[in-house]
């Protein structure tokens, strides 16, 4: 992977994935290459992990809970004050509930890939995921330079009695082997057969990907159809 920019760790909350442990080996090893050579972006980084490990202590001990609901001596008739410890309060609440409740990587709809507390994903494009004989790969997705989603559209080669699909999303390496990164069920096709599903641009990077889909019911033993996908920069306008 090329070295990271600060514009790139900040557009892709690469410091928040950091700590959950979200990155790819390559962004993990370029990350930290870039921040031993930044101590500005390492002073960061471990202000988030003791930010991080206190909230935990106080959600662990309940005094979280509490602290939100005490008024402090000081708090009246200063509006100012009062202002920050609801921000602190909101900014607590947003970091538990990703703690507890992870991004989706992929989802049914896009309201569910969204951050809490943040506008809904504008849709960047929509791809066809069938079996194609003209290249490689079944589709090539481009990233977007901010934040979206882009819907999927796939095509099951193998029908499912009922008819309710479950996909799964590997990343290939370079060496073929594959990493199961997460997996959705309960789908329902379109009215075409199609399976829809939305992927957060912001967790992919440029990589090659595999998608498994086949019924959602695991007593029918039927066979996954399975479909390689690229994810590359958007070309510049």
């Amino acid at each position: 992977m090329k070295p990271l920019s600060r514009k790139y760790i900040d557009d892709n909350d690469v410091v928040a994935r950091y700590l959950a442990h979200r990155l790819s080996d390559s962004e993990r090893e370029s990350f930290e290459a870039y921040y031993l050579e930044h101590p500005e972006v390492l002073k960061e980084l471990n202000r988030t992990a003791q930010f991080k490990v206190g909230l935990m202590d106080l959600e662990a001990s309940g005094d979280l809970a509490t602290s939100m609901q005490l008024r402090p001596s000081w708090y009246r008739g200063n509006r100012m004050a009062m202002a920050a410890t609801i921000l602190l309060a909101v900014g607590a609440g947003v970091w538990l509930y990703g703690h507890q409740n992870p991004r989706s990587m992929i989802a049914n709809s896009v309201a569910t890939l969204t951050y809490p507390f943040q506008a809904k994903l504008s849709i960047a494009g929509s791809y066809n995921i069938e079996r194609t004989r003209s290249s490689s790969y079944d589709a090539t997705i481009n990233l977007p330079k901010d934040a979206a989603a882009v819907e999927l559209r796939i095509r099951p080669e193998r029908a499912a009695s009922p008819a309710l699909y479950r996909v799964a999303l590997f990343r290939v390496a370079d060496d073929d082997s594959t990493t199961k990164l997460t997996t959705i069920t309960g789908l329902k096709p379109a009215s075409d057969g199609f399976v829809e599903i939305y992927v957060n641009t912001s967790l992919l990077t440029p990589a090659v990907y595999e998608i498994r889909i086949a019924s959602d019911d695991e007593r029918a033993n039927s066979a996954a159809s399975s479909f390689l996908f690229e994810s590359v920069p958007a070309p510049h306008q």
